[in-house]
């Protein structure tokens, strides 16, 4: 029997990012078909009305999955499946979790991803300037492709939305500056995309990463354009291939 998934609320805006970056999977997961000599999907432009806080935790929104991974996520049927984690198991009170990380993944700077990343980035969500989460009694890694958090209460250790950062970059940078560091202007993941050109307030190319430990993905390169006017005037004249918000008032056209 499976383990129930935890929930998070989503707002309107981090639905309809969701539902864009389910569209850009479909597309990165479908084969290369030959149109007048173009392969399709080599570039998608999505429009956010947002900005490049959309990558930043400040906002802690789907994006993030661009650039980085989570220990599991969520197959085409809404099932848990490993991302970064092999595999994991429970105490019997549920109070330990034990998670076996795969060793074939890299950061997008070609440093091995380990249990130390894990124990890093999680220590540091709990730092008392930061407060993503509350502090675990106890982070053990046994080794580079294990790590067994333990805590207080039970859990159901299901945790499809914390992604991790690199510590031999930033585990010299103050806590207290988080928000701010100059890791998040040119971020350096784990994940299917790498941070490529960049132009503030505009928009952010992103770059498939040929490494990524689930394959390439097909689109070569997603562009996320911010701000403009009208979305619905850019998605329906071929400006853009996919906006990330639409008023209901918009949807029928």
């Amino acid at each position: 029997m499976r383990e129930q998934v935890p929930t998070k609320t989503a707002s309107p805006a981090e639905i309809c990012f969701a539902t864009c970056l389910l569209l850009i999977g479909v597309f990165a997961t479908a084969c290369d078909r030959p149109a007048g000599g173009r392969r399709l999907g080599a570039t998608v432009t999505v429009l956010d009305p947002t900005n490049e806080i959309i990558f930043n935790p400040v906002a802690d929104m789907w994006a993030k999955f661009l650039l980085f991974a989570p220990l599991m996520s969520f197959d085409e049927n809404g099932e848990i499946e490993p991302r970064l984690a092999r595999s994991w198991e429970h105490s019997p009170d549920y109070r330990e979790w034990t998670y076996h990380l795969r060793s074939d993944v890299l950061w997008h700077d070609g440093v091995p991803f380990t249990a130390h990343d894990v124990k890093f980035s999680l220590e540091l969500m709990a730092h008392p300037d930061i407060l993503y989460f509350p502090r675990l009694e106890e982070i053990v890694v046994p080794d580079d492709s294990t790590v067994v958090l333990r805590s207080e209460k039970p859990g159901d250790g299901l945790d499809w939305w914390t992604v991790y950062y690199p510590k031999h970059l930033l585990e010299d940078e103050d806590p207290e500056n988080f928000f701010e560091w100059d890791f998040w202007a040119r971020p350096v993941g784990n994940g299917p995309y790498r941070w490529g050109r960049f132009v503030p307030k505009t928009m952010v190319e992103l770059e498939a990463n040929s490494d990524y430990f689930l394959g390439k993905s097909r689109i070569e390169r997603l562009v996320v354009k911010f701000g403009g006017g009208s979305l619905l005037a850019e998605l329906l004249s071929g400006q853009v291939d996919a906006a990330t918000f639409l008023s209901r008032a918009d949807l029928p056209k």
